[in-house]
């Protein structure tokens, strides 16, 4: 791979990680904002911000954004692995499979 190529796959790899990050917590806080507890594997975190509109709709929107970008990017990232696996025929994909 080319340095640019490595330096993008750090850069995704990056943004994949901190976009299911933000995508918990602005889910926790847009349900907590609402007056709801997260739950998770029938689990409930306890409820740590006030109900408080205008939070809950902002948080709600970081989420959907989130997610959104997050599917663009996974897809992104599906596209490039075949590439590399098709067309650059090199260990790129067998690598990410653990083969």
């Amino acid at each position: 791979m080319s340095a640019f190529e490595i330096k993008l796959a750090r850069l995704m790899k990056s943004t994949l990680n901190l976009l299911i990050i933000l995508i918990t917590i602005s889910g926790i806080v847009s349900l907590n904002t609402k007056g709801e507890a997260a739950v998770f594997f029938n689990w409930s975190l306890p409820i740590l911000f006030a109900d408080n509109h205008d939070l809950h709709e902002a948080a709600e929107e970081v989420h959907e954004f989130s997610a959104f970008l997050l599917m663009g990017l996974v897809g992104l990232h599906a596209a490039a692995a075949l590439k590399h696996h098709f067309i650059d025929r090199d260990e790129i994909l067998n690598r990410m499979l653990g083969k």
